[in-house]
């Protein structure tokens, strides 16, 4: 499994961020790209502590958090927490911009960083978090054929 705090996963997420455009269209699913970029900012910045979530984590979805980080990959409609659910306008140069940033961020914080609980399944590790964040960004580059 791969994580973000390799330096060579967190260069491939990178290249394959810039190879995005304005008109990327998805394989899957109905978000457009710039909402796709919004969603994985707001999934990165939550547990940076950047924003604040309303949902909160219950005994039974903890029971599944190694959905997080495990080998198989996501589904295509798998549950989107509400927190992260994106619909409306966003700039494609800006929500791109903002996703680089952040995940740089993440990089440079590292597999010593402290992060805030995940809005579904509780407490993770750093080191959970690092696979977490590499599974998640690159499932939706696949949606959008990078």
């Amino acid at each position: 499994m791969k994580s973000i705090f390799d330096k060579n996963n967190y260069d491939e997420l990178i290249g394959r961020i810039q190879k995005l455009s304005s008109s990327s269209t998805p394989a899957w699913g109905k978000m457009t790209i710039n909402e796709m970029l919004h969603h994985l900012n707001l999934t990165v910045e939550a547990p940076l502590g950047k924003i604040q979530t309303q949902g909160k984590p219950n005994f039974i979805m903890k029971l599944f958090k190694s959905v997080l980080y495990n080998d198989k990959p996501f589904g295509k409609n798998d549950p989107t927490p509400k927190d992260f659910k994106t619909k409306g306008d966003f700039d494609f140069a800006t929500e791109k911009e903002k996703c680089l940033s952040n995940l740089s961020e993440i990089f440079n914080k590292g597999i010593k960083g402290v992060y805030k609980q995940h809005v579904f399944f509780g407490e993770i590790t750093s080191e959970q978090w690092g696979l977490h964040f590499y599974k998640h960004a690159d499932h939706h580059l696949k949606q959008f054929n990078v």
